[in-house]
């Protein structure tokens, strides 16, 4: 697992707090409920390994916290043109 980005930059998380967005992205992509991907941020913050996330309310929130940092990751339920959009699959 990477912390930083390919031109050096350190990766900035974006998390929502909760809702139908973050629970599709837990269970369709990371494979975690909530309380195991929970426990995982508090491993990384502990041990140092990574910083915390930063949350956001809803996707209007991810949308301007992605936008506004080059070096952020969030997700959103569909794409958007105002942010580069990665597919997973």
């Amino acid at each position: 697992r990477k912390t930083t980005l390919p031109g050096g930059g350190a990766a900035v998380v974006v998390l929502m707090e909760g809702g139908a967005t973050h629970n599709a992205f837990l269970s369709g992509l990371v494979k975690k409920n909530s309380s195991q991907f929970d426990s995982y941020w508090k491993k990384v913050i502990f041990t140092g390994t990574g910083a915390s996330p930063r949350y956001v309310k809803g996707e209007a929130e991810m949308l301007e916290a992605v936008k506004g940092n080059a070096n952020a990751i969030g997700y959103l339920a569909k794409d958007d043109a105002a942010v580069k959009t990665v597919a997973i699959k």
